[in-house]
């Protein structure tokens, strides 16, 4: 960074996809008309520089992906930044209470309508404690909030609803409990709404009103058994995220109805038995849906082994009603599997030996995550019309056999392979296959 430093009216710096290493250079508080800066994918450790949180034109951050930052975001962060993207590092402490206060340095620093923050993510962290109710009153501005994957507690505060702009928020993965607050109901703007995988109770909120949200999460409880009947989803919905929370039972309904108007499917953790014929009867009447996943498959996509939440115990199901042979994919797949473009069964226990037949008419599939599961026996993708397939993450199973570039078929639009954690995969990938891959990181594992 000391040459850096010479172009003192540097404005925007991208350093973004390299392998740096070490600490961010203290260097970089130079750079005092900087107004973006960008270090995503990288491999920079230890703490930001204090200082930099305090240039008064820096205004965008982002430092998310391969980068393991450590210790606390003060009140600075949050005070003067309108881009902040720290997801996926190892960031720790509290959300500073009292916000709107700390901000108010006298000059004015945070304007007539409060902090300048607009977007505020800070996915796959260890941000801990509860979300003070003055949080909201602070950043007024907010459009797009993620506090996902983090270790917040206490109840989410009804003063939500005074983020009168939000469009984004996504809070699942957390220990939230109480109940989701009715007032997101009042917030018409949003588009994304994510409150599953957390602790809550009660019953969902009539969400009728969020005319403009097409992305919905939220946890089955004991109050809240099923779906909640259509008219009080909102009007638009495309996904729907499920996880389930109850204490009496943690398998699906006999009988779920979903909104006719679904695209993508999500059952994204928690819940345990067996997937019976009736429910892929149900889902087999959703004409548009494209997307199905038995994981959480934002998760399954990083497919990066960094990711914190895919790691634990909170993300997985067990779908499973064991027989004989032991946990089996449901041959009911076959209803549904031939119409989709996006397929995870990830984080499950399931033990088909070879590639789970019931997939192999997966025909339009571009994307297949079978990771953290128990297949095992012989990698035969010749066996799969899985022609169109440019995504395929068999991670963390226990595959065999003798595996090489042929094994990938013919098809000339593979973007990312991940074999990695099969011990008894043995053999070579050359050239062929690898000048087809985006860049080298794009083939996972060791043969």
């Amino acid at each position: 960074f000391s040459g850096l430093a010479q172009i003192s009216t540097l404005t925007t710096l991208d350093m973004s996809d390299n392998k740096i290493v070490g600490t961010l250079s203290n260097a970089i508080n130079t750079l005092t008309h900087l107004e973006t800066l960008t270090l995503n994918n990288n491999l920079f450790t230890g703490e930001l520089p204090v200082d930099l949180s305090r240039m008064t034109s820096l205004t965008s951050l982002t430092v998310s992906y391969g980068n393991k930052f450590t210790g606390q975001l003060t009140s600075d962060w949050y005070c003067r930044m309108v881009h902040l993207d720290m997801k996926m590092n190892q960031f720790a402490g509290t959300i500073p209470a009292n916000l709107a206060t700390l901000c108010d340095d006298g000059s004015g620093a945070m304007g007539p309508t409060g902090s300048p923050l607009r977007y505020f993510n800070i996915y796959g962290n260890q941000i801990n404690g509860n979300i003070p109710d003055d949080f909201f009153s602070a950043i007024p501005q907010i459009t797009d909030l993620i506090l996902s994957v983090n270790q917040l507690t206490g109840t989410l505060p009804s003063s939500v609803k005074l983020a009168t702009n939000l469009e984004m928020l996504d809070v699942d993965g957390n220990y939230f409990t109480g109940v989701v607050p009715s007032e997101l109901n009042e917030i018409t703007t949003l588009k994304s709404l994510q409150v599953n995988d957390n602790s809550f109770i009660g019953k969902l909120p009539d969400f009728s009103s969020l005319e403009l949200c097409t992305n919905l999460g939220f946890t089955l409880t004991d109050e809240q058994k099923n779906v909640p009947d259509e008219g009080k989803l909102p009007p638009n919905l495309w996904v729907l995220k499920l996880s389930h929370g109850g204490t009496q039972t943690r398998s699906l309904p006999d009988r779920v109805v979903f909104p006719k108007s679904l695209q993508g499917l999500a059952l994204t953790g928690g819940f345990e038995g067996e997937l019976n014929e009736n429910f892929f009867d149900e889902v087999s009447l959703l004409d548009n849906l494209v997307i199905f996943a038995l994981s959480d498959y934002d998760y399954s996509m990083t497919m990066n082994g960094q990711d914190p939440y895919v790691q634990g115990s909170r993300v997985r199901n067990n779908f499973c009603n064991p027989g004989d042979d032991g946990c089996k994919m449901p041959v009911h797949f076959e209803k549904i599997v031939g119409r989709l473009i996006m397929l995870s069964v990830a984080y499950n226990n399931f033990n088909d030996v070879g590639l789970p037949v019931p997939l192999k008419k997966a025909t339009t599939a571009t994307s297949i995550y079978l990771e953290n599961n128990k297949f095992s026996g012989p990698f035969k993708l010749a066996d799969m019309d899985w022609n169109e397939l440019q995504v395929l993450n068999i991670a963390d199973n226990d595959f065999s056999g003798d595996i090489h570039s042929d094994a990938f078929g013919a098809n000339d639009h593979w973007e990312k392979i991940d074999v990695s954690n099969n011990p008894l995969l043995v053999g070579h990938v050359d050239n062929t296959l690898c000048d087809q891959l985006v860049s080298t990181t794009d083939f996972s594992g060791t043969l």
